[in-house]
């Protein structure tokens, strides 16, 4: 397939009018013409990779049967996230186990639309003060054979793991996540700074949705948020417009750069879903003018997709839309062990890509060289 006439985002993440090739697959610029697609007036940018996301369209990953995780695949493609991290939830142990063995076996399989390109475990080695939307009788203490049991159902998938270091095992147990290849990132954590930054000399390298259930920024205790921005970690943002204030995304962009960025949906599954009442993991929870919230009013995920995040991150919060875009492939894919093959448009890469207009709407998705329907 040849795609002509429009603009890409190029391996350097500047615009450019540019014919792009798709053989086998795989991006190029040269080769056979084949089938045409003409996209004057639009531009093409990597397929989005949303590191952070527990559910789509009705469906929670945790507990999914293996179809709920292939409709969940299709949904997502289909609103330009081209690849995933599926985030379980801190529940019962059986549940994540289960869930653990039916992801793993779906991405060692393989699924149509969005690829599953790893676990990310949010808990269960958190803190109970900073519990959020979940249930903190589920947290325990860092324990290593429960991690390599972990590692074992998931058939060795798991990618990232948030941590809360204020916990004495924790902190110790961070190098021992290392060690066995995993992203240790700090989230739902009321430790102080200085035990953050300990947790970060011992191999945390991330942060999961930076100051959301964390300790908060103070000019005499940094608090959580303080010692990651000071740091090399990289951090995660919900760009929603309601987790974050607007100036808020914009400092940390302005502090950070786009090198450490990571935008996330953390989308549950009500994410897709009409405004109205619903359940997860046990708990009443209401979708409303964008948002999905407890009984009490505290924020339960996200219900907006990745790209709806990216957008409105480049027309409502001032980011360029090359960082904006960047934030949401390049990153993702460095911080997921697959930059070789995604989160870029470049020679020889996977052949995922999302077409836009000029009001940043999706006009085509292709994935591994595929137009999606």
């Amino acid at each position: 397939m040849r795609l002509t006439g429009g603009r890409i985002l190029n391996s350097d993440f500047v615009l450019e009018e540019r014919d792009l090739y798709i053989q086998n697959g795989r991006l190029g610029f040269s080769g056979d013409d084949g089938e045409t697609l003409g996209i004057s007036g639009l531009t093409v940018i990597p397929g989005l990779i949303d590191l952070h996301i527990h559910g789509f369209g009705g469906i929670d990953l945790t507990g999914a049967t293996a179809d709920q995780v292939e409709r969940v695949c299709c949904m997502l493609v289909k609103r330009g996230v081209t690849s995933f991290a599926a985030t379980t939830l801190t529940t019962e142990i059986e549940i994540m186990l289960k869930s653990l063995e039916t992801l793993g076996t779906a991405i060692e399989k393989g699924t149509d639309g969005a690829e599953m390109v790893g676990i990310n475990m949010e808990g269960p080695f958190i803190s109970p003060e900073r519990h959020g939307a979940m249930d903190k009788k589920h947290f325990w203490p860092f324990d290593e054979r429960v991690l390599d049991t972990f590692i074992s159902r998931s058939r060795n998938n798991i990618k990232i793991m948030t941590v809360a270091p204020e916990i004495e095992a924790n902190l110790n147990g961070i190098s021992t996540i290392r060690d066995r290849g995993i992203v240790a990132s700090v989230g739902h954590t009321d430790a102080s700074a200085d035990i953050v930054t300990a947790a970060i000399e011992k191999g945390a390298t991330h942060a999961t949705h930076l100051f959301n259930a964390m300790s908060s920024l103070g000019h005499r205790e940094p608090g959580a948020v303080g010692a990651i921005l000071d740091s090399d970690a990289t951090v995660e943002l919900i760009c929603d417009g309601k987790h974050i204030d607007s100036r808020v995304i914009r400092l940390v962009y302005k502090l950070v750069g786009r090198e450490r960025l990571c935008i996330i949906s953390d989308d549950v599954s009500t994410a897709g879903m009409p405004d109205g009442e619903y359940e997860i993991q046990g708990e009443r929870v209401a979708v409303k003018d964008g948002t999905c919230t407890l009984t009490d009013g505290t924020l339960y995920g996200n219900v907006n997709s990745l790209f709806d995040c990216v957008r409105r991150s480049v027309k409502d919060f001032g980011l360029p839309i090359e960082d904006a875009v960047y934030c949401a492939s390049a990153v993702p894919s460095r911080i997921l062990g697959i930059a070789d093959k995604k989160g870029r448009i470049a020679e020889g890469m996977d052949a995922d890509l999302v077409i836009i207009n000029d009001d940043f709407e999706i006009k085509y998705v292709i994935k591994n060289g595929n137009i999606i329907g």
